[in-house]
Formats: structure tokens, sequence, C-alpha cells
């Protein structure tokens, strides 16, 4: 499906969605509850928000403003981004084009001057205001209102990404909940008075689903998907064999792999014992990795990761680690380690280009797989650079094995959950890897849906500032309510406080509009079915590789109903066919998107039910639509064009 650029999708002033107020009945809106968390928030947030209605400050009134948004010159360019957006809101929401120019444009602020200020530190400063001391850390920011003036001020280029849309909510109240709904809930008649300090609660922010629309990763609030980790080796992560390519060195260094040439699978951290070899291959490591930080002085995190293998090595060196310290992950903690003394030294001593140790610089590694396990130290022995990380030294925690439709408070995911605890403790900076589908079924429902805001709790609490979830990479859209997933994350990743019945609710209500209570009652019966399923099938437990595509498992008449209220939905939304049909358009959209999962299972299992001449125009139907969503795959491993094959219609 060809995407047009953000702006031109945005709904036009005559049909921007108004929120409805949020029902407190858990009843009204399926029986779901409003906020299923148990999961305290972690006090380790800010989000100090102030904003009064000021009636005397008119902003955009009769179609005319007197305001102008000045931008200054900030890293890679992120105040005239940022100004920009604000610009392009504004005029979505009011049909007014506020003037944007660059500070040097501008003199001295005086009485009657009318401005918002972003990234002009030094007007920001002159006007009496300052981020220090507010922890805002790497996308933290500040909004504020002084006279006439709004000014924004961040200290990192993520900052005026997220103050940008910090303004546009406390001014037309600005919500995105998809890629082609965008809301306002306020005119913008008047510039409330603003004293916003705030940082998102996890301060890198990323979901698979929606990784290569950089419009709704934007306007959402997540992170670009390049901008976390300086590509070492050419990846960001799993890069340790591209650093050190067997085909380069395993002739004169076979101690560095876990095996023989062209099955070397992962490193040996160890060098099979050597140490002569070891530190050979940590000076390799070293030298690339300052090259590699020294090219990007922008990012400040990097990774040394294993390859994507479930297995390490099991050397007889690296199986003493095993014993001593209950995890083969001890010899990978203790090499990055040894990496990470050199180069903080190194930036320390000024050798580093573009580097003064003002900021904190990052090396992450993997706790995933066969490396899963926390290291402890002996009892008796004081931890060591093989049980407790460095200051600067990062841990990526992906426990696959999870059941993700289950919170991790719950008792079939005890042993994982105590282990992101765990190395919560040994490394400062956390990141914690999610999952958020079935890798083998695409297609098919995935209930994560009432767990995910205390997961994402539960990790904050065990010292996470960074948060992914991974989902279904390769689609450009997915159905069975992934939109509302990649939604409930924006706000979840943010703000921890958010309850999971007024984001469902806001969602609904907009992205469906009168559709809203029908598709609302088909989410809770598809994932009220799912759970029945784990309840009662020893098989199913919610894991994301679970096979859960059995014909007696999805009758034909369950799936048959569930298509009859997607044309329920169609109905609800018609009167829009004639009045507003890029508005009709655009829910009928919506409504598709989510009949593929049914339409999916019955034409797969139930094709029997057809003649040969139905079955064949209702797959190619099908296809048609896959096509225009750009749905590529429907299992990880597998192009959807098999399925097409399979069914004769490739």
């Amino acid at each position: 499906m060809k995407k047009s650029k953000l702006l031109s999708l945005i709904f036009a002033a005559s049909s921007i969605v108004a929120l409805a107020a949020c029902s407190s009945d858990p009843t009204k809106k399926g029986n779901a509850i409003e906020d299923p968390t148990t999961e305290k928030v972690s006090s380790d947030t800010l989000h100090d928000v102030k904003i009064t209605e000021n009636k005397v400050r008119a902003f955009v009134k009769n179609g005319y403003s007197e305001y102008k948004i000045v931008y200054g010159e900030t890293l890679e360019g992120a105040a005239a981004r940022a100004a920009g957006y604000i610009q392009g809101c504004i005029s979505s929401a009011t049909g007014v084009n506020l003037e944007r120019v660059p500070v040097e444009s501008i003199g001295t602020i005086v009485s009657g001057d009318k401005y918002i200020l972003v990234g002009c530190e030094n007007k920001f400063a002159e006007a009496g205001f300052s981020l220090d001391g507010l922890n805002l850390a790497s996308a933290g920011y500040r909004v504020v209102t002084k006279e006439n003036n709004c000014f924004i001020a961040a200290n990192k280029a993520e900052g005026y990404h997220l103050a940008g849309l910090a303004f546009l909510r406390a001014v037309l109240g600005y919500d995105m909940i998809s890629e082609d709904t965008v809301i306002y809930t306020k005119k913008g008649d008047t510039l409330p008075d603003m004293d916003i300090t705030e940082r998102p609660d996890f301060e890198y922010r990323l979901f698979t689903n929606c990784l290569s629309n950089t419009d709704l990763i934007y306007g959402t609030g997540f992170n670009p998907s390049g901008s976390l980790f300086i590509p070492f080796g050419g990846a960001g992560v799993h890069n340790c064999l591209k650093v050190l390519p067997s085909d380069t060195y395993y002739g004169e260094h076979p101690l560095w792999y876990s095996g023989p040439a062209g099955s070397s699978q992962q490193l040996c951290y160890t060098a099979h014992g050597d140490n002569s070899e070891r530190e050979a291959m940590l000076n390799t490591v070293y030298e690339k990795l300052k090259i590699a930080v020294a090219d990007n002085p922008n990012m400040n995190n990097i990774t040394f990761t294993q390859e994507d293998t479930p297995t390490c090595c099991t050397c007889d060196e690296c199986n003493r680690f095993l014993a001593k310290y209950g995890s083969v992950s001890s010899t990978i903690l203790g090499f990055v380690n040894d990496l990470d003394d050199r180069l903080q030294a190194d930036i320390k001593a000024g050798k580093i280009p573009g580097r003064d140790g003002s900021v904190g610089f990052h090396i992450y590694f993997f706790a995933y797989n066969a490396t899963i396990d926390a290291p402890t130290a002996p009892e008796g022995e004081k931890p060591s650079k093989y049980t407790q990380g460095n200051e600067n030294v990062g841990v990526i925690v992906a426990p696959i094995a999870a059941a993700f439709t289950k919170s991790f408070n719950h008792p079939d995911n005890a042993k994982l959950a105590n282990l992101v605890n765990k190395w919560g403790k040994i490394c400062n900076h956390l990141c914690t890897w999610l999952y958020e589908c079935n890798f083998k079924n695409y297609m098919y429902i995935y209930n994560s849906f009432e767990n995910l805001i205390e997961n994402y709790r539960f990790c904050k609490n065990a010292n996470a500032s960074f948060m992914y979830n991974q989902g279904i990479r390769q689609n450009t859209a997915s159905t069975a309510f992934v939109r509302f997933r990649e939604y409930l994350a924006s706000k979840a990743q943010f703000d921890l406080r958010v309850k999971y019945g007024e984001v469902r609710d806001t969602f609904f209500e907009n992205y469906f509009r009168e559709a809203s209570p029908i598709m609302m009652k088909l989410f809770n019966q598809m994932t009220q079915w799912e759970t029945h399923l784990e309840e009662t099938e020893s098989t199913l437990n919610g894991g994301i590789y679970e096979l859960i595509e059995k014909t007696e498992w999805w009758p034909s008449g369950l799936l048959k109903d569930w298509l009859k209220t997607i044309d329920n939905a169609y109905e609800a939304v018609a009167k829009y066919k004639a009045s507003n049909p890029s508005l009709y358009k655009t829910l009928c959209d919506h409504i598709n998107l989510e009949s593929l999962f049914p339409r999916y299972v019955l034409y797969k299992l139930h094709g029997s039910l057809y003649n040969d001449i139905e079955l064949r125009n209702i797959r190619l139907e099908f296809k048609k639509d896959c096509e225009y969503f750009g749905i590529t795959q429907d299992l990880e491993q597998g192009s959807i064009t098999a399925l097409w094959k399979s069914w004769g219609i490739d």
C-alpha cells in the first residue's frame, strides 16, 4: 500500500476527531477492566506538568495569529524539525500557517513580541530560565511561558522531539492515534500558561511494528530505530562476528571462536583460556570500537553483542566460568568491562575525538538465550568484573522464553522476572527487549494488551531505562489490533501512570469512530477466545513460538460471526460515504485491516466450506487486501507468497 506523507493524511479541519469522555464504567466498553495492572509506578519519574488556561492571551483566532515560531541551531537540527512539526500541526488544526524563522532573524525580545521559541538557548537564558539541576537526561525538556512568549528547551535532540509534542498537547489537545488519524481537542484560540518539566519514563523507546514509518515514530514519540546504537561492524545488535568475522581472523586466531571455521556461531570471550589470545582479541575489538565511537559523536550507546543463535561457547574454560559464576555470561561481562575500562580512560584523556566525558557513553551486551542467566559471585568472594558491570556498562535482557500474554508477576514468568531484576542490579543501564507477537503465526491475535503496562512498570522498577518491543518487523501494517498495541505502547513507554482502559477507549473511539463499540466487542471476543485456548489447551501458554493454528481450535462458526461483526462495523460508518469520502475510506481501511485475521484463518483452515469458484474469488480478494496493506509475511521466517502458491493464486 502506498503511504502519503503524514500531514496530507491528517484529517482535515472539518473532520478533526474530538475525544469523547472516557467511561469509568468497566462494563460499558466490553467488560475489560480499566487498569488491570498491580505493579506500582516507579518513583523515578519526572512529569511536572502545570497548564492553566489563559483566556486573555490570544493565539489563533478567526483565521489569524500574531505569533511566529522561532528555532535555534541545535544538535542534528532537532529544534528546526520540532518547530516544523509544530507549524504543520497548527496549520492542520486551525488552518493558520504561522511563519517559522531562525533565531538570528529576531532581535532582543521586547514587550509585545509573540514568539514560540524552540531551542533558542540564549533567549531561554535571557528570560531567566535554566535547565540546570533538572535531571532531564537525553530525552527530557522544559516548556514554559513568560508574558506572551513560550520557550521550549532541552539538552538533546530527542528532548526537542518530545517537547514539541508536549507543546501541541497543551495548546491543541494533540494526539496521534495512528499514522492517518491525528486528533485535536482544543481550538487553539488562546495560549495557556505553561510550566512543564518532563522526561519520558524510558529514556529510549522502541516498538517494532512501526519502525519503518518515520512519520508515525515522530508523531507518537518513539525513538527512530537507528538513533540508539552505533552500528558497530555495520549492525546495531548481533554484531560480534561482524566485528570479528571468522573469514578474516580464524586462520591466525582460532581460539577467538566457539567452533571451527565456517561453523563459529559465537565468540569465545575467554579465548579458550589463552590469556595472550584473549588480550589480542580485546585489542582488535577495541581499536575498531574507538573508531566507531569517534565517527558517531552524537550517539552515546554501542553494543558488542552475541549473534542471534541459541548457543554459547562450551569450551573447558567457559564451562569453568559457568560452574564458578552460574552463567557463561560472566565471560562476556568481563570482556565488555575490559573494553569499557579502556574506552573511559581514553575519553578522560581526551583521546577520542568528539568526546569530552560530559555525557556518559555506554557499552551494551546481550543476556539472551544461552546467556540469559545472570552471574553470581561465589559465597565469600567480592563482586568482580565477571559479576558486576562497570558504571557505564549496560545489558540488553531479552527473556524470549516468557509468556507475554501474561505479566511478569504471573507465576509462569517468575524465573525470568527474577533474572530481569537480577540483571538490573548487576548493570546500571538495563534495556529490556520484550516480544509482542506469535512468530509462528503473525496473522493471529496475540493477547498481550492488558499486560503491557504492568510489564513496562515491572521493567522500570527493575532499573530499565530502555524499552524495546519486538513484534512484526517485515509488514507495513498488521492485523489483529496491532495498531492499538502501538498506540498503547507509545503512551505507556512515555508515562507509566497511564490507565489501560482510558488509553483503549481513546484509541477505539477515534480510530473507528461510530464503529467503536462494534470493534470493541470484536476485540474483546478475540482476546477472550485466545485466553480460553490457553486455559484449556495444555500445549498453549502464551509463548511467542507456540503453534496455535489447529482447525479444531478455530471453529468456522466463530470466524464467520466475527466477519458478520466486521460487516456491522462497515454499516456503522456508511454515513460518511457521501458526506466525507476521505474519512470514510480511512475508517473502512481500519476495519478492513482487522478483518484479515479471521479471513486468513477461515480461508486457510476451512476452505472446504466453499465451492472452487467461491474459494478462489475470496482468496484473491484477501490477497489483494494483504498487498494493499503491505503484508508480506505471515510468519517470521516465511513469505506470504508461499501461501498464495499453496492456494494456486500466486
